[in-house]
């Protein structure tokens, strides 16, 4: 009996060993895209900010000022890229161009691993704080029902926006090994399982119920408000944005905010023919948008607000040229005159 348990203690030993120094290889040897290959080696916030979204401003709307309040989940929010970077504040930049203009605020109030039942109070925030337009950012996850801080539990894990796995507490949270492991696992056997995930999200009753009746909240109180709200549609950025398997579900959706009289704008044609590693944040680790998809988020968004008459007709850019690959604004094809609804 003594060999046999000396023998499954020198077992024991030796997987113990073999975990502890692949965990130790794990963690010293890059792998792969990691987020500082060209991430910011550091983030900025300016002096007075509140929070890594916005800089300071006054919760008052100050006078001659027009504040667009951007409501959504991390699409918003952003991670791994500088607060100025996002779609929200590069449609700010842009609507601060001309000089006889009133000042124009987009305020970022993005918050990771919400849900629209989530952000329902974010909207009644914007709403006190003055806003005189609503973008609300809706991912294909929006009708999770999921608390706003996951609980704890020893393997507790959860489908992230990339359908990687994503352990927020308990033992992998720690372990990265293990976790990767399980990531790759889960990445290799779930292709099928990812898609169907987000379909079952829209088809739960109980899911879709909570999904409507919160975009129902938000509609009527930015009506007694009298504020205008637009629901964005943001696809999700998947290996290929060129045989889109998700096109049904912002049919869906769109259709819902159409009969809860919201404006409508999906920005799935944006990024039509555009390969994704050059849309995501970390190219096959982490899909999030990234500042190339921001940008263009941003541009997509100022068009239409600007044909549809949402924005400060004096904030609607003036100076506007189709080319800048020299200094000389002159052999810019500059566009004084130009108006959004007879540009294509």
């Amino acid at each position: 009996m003594k060999p046999i348990l000396a023998n499954l203690c020198l077992l024991f030993v030796t997987l113990l060993v073999m975990l502890i120094g692949a965990e130790v290889l794990f963690r010293v040897i890059p792998r792969g895209t990691a987020p500082s290959d060209d991430r910011p080696k550091f983030y900025y916030a300016p002096e007075g900010a509140r929070d890594l979204r916005n800089g300071p401003y006054d919760t008052a709307k100050p006078a001659s000022t027009y504040r667009i309040a951007v409501v959504g989940d991390s699409f918003s929010f952003a991670p791994y890229m500088q607060f100025d970077d996002t779609f929200a504040k590069r449609l700010e930049r842009m609507l601060n161009l001309n000089l006889a203009a009133p000042r124009v605020e987009v305020l970022n109030y993005g918050m990771p691993r919400l849900s629209t039942n989530h952000e329902v109070p974010l909207v009644e925030q914007a709403l006190r704080e003055g806003a005189d337009l609503v973008l609300l950012q809706i991912t294909l996850n929006d009708a999770e029902r999921k608390p706003v801080a996951p609980g704890a539990g020893l393997l507790r894990g959860r489908v992230g926006i990339g359908g990687e796995l994503e352990f927020d507490s308990g033992l992998l949270s720690h372990w990265k090994f293990g976790a990767f492991v399980l990531q790759r696992i889960h990445a290799w056997s779930s292709r099928h399982a990812y898609q169907k995930y987000f379909f079952d999200l829209f088809e739960h009753k109980q899911g879709w119920a909570l999904f409507r009746d919160s975009l129902a909240k938000i509609r009527a109180k930015c009506r007694k408000a009298d504020v205008p709200v637009v629901g964005i549609i943001f696809p999700l950025f998947e290996p290929t944005l060129v045989d889109y398997p998700f096109l049904p579900i912002h049919e869906k959706i769109a259709t819902a905010l159409s009969e809860l009289d919201y404006r409508v704008y999906d920005l799935l044609p944006s990024f039509r023919g555009m390969p994704t590693d050059r849309l995501q944040v970390l190219p096959g680790v982490d899909r999030h948008p990234n500042e190339i998809a921001h940008r263009v988020a941003a541009e997509s968004l100022y068009e239409y607000l600007a044909q549809e008459a949402l924005l400060p007709a004096e904030s609607v850019i003036k100076v506007r040229v189709r080319n800048r690959i020299s200094a000389d604004l002159s052999t810019a094809n500059e566009d004084v005159a130009y108006t959004p609804a007879a540009t294509k």
